[in-house]
């Protein structure tokens, strides 16, 4: 019994120890008075990334960019009848998990 016990831990043990290689961007989308924005379109856009990587908030504003490469991106948000917002610089590296709450304002 000790034995099956010990090939146990033994065998879990490594998963524990793996890093992502890639990195996460998430957040919450807000309008200017404080309330969520469901439908938001977020993309990440790097010139040194190839890929397209985006997310829709959900109905509690919440956004998950996942599995981004590590790079440098852009964050941009739209939503018809909004502002397009754009963050740049922003950092992916592996296993780095980021919070960017994003807050958009009525167009014109």
């Amino acid at each position: 019994l000790n034995a099956v016990a010990l090939v146990v831990v033994v065998a879990t043990g490594p998963l524990d120890a793996q890093i992502s290689s890639e990195g996460t961007v998430r957040g919450v989308v807000r309008d200017a008075e404080g309330g969520v924005l469901p439908g938001v379109i977020v993309t990440a856009l790097s010139p040194a990334v190839p890929g397209t990587y985006s997310a829709v908030s959900e109905s509690d504003g919440q956004y998950r960019l996942l599995n981004l490469p590590p790079g440098v991106f852009a964050i941009v948000a739209e939503l018809p009848g909004f502002a397009r917002y754009t963050r740049e610089g922003v950092e992916a590296r592996a296993g780095l998990n980021l919070t960017l709450d994003i807050v958009l304002t009525l167009g014109s």
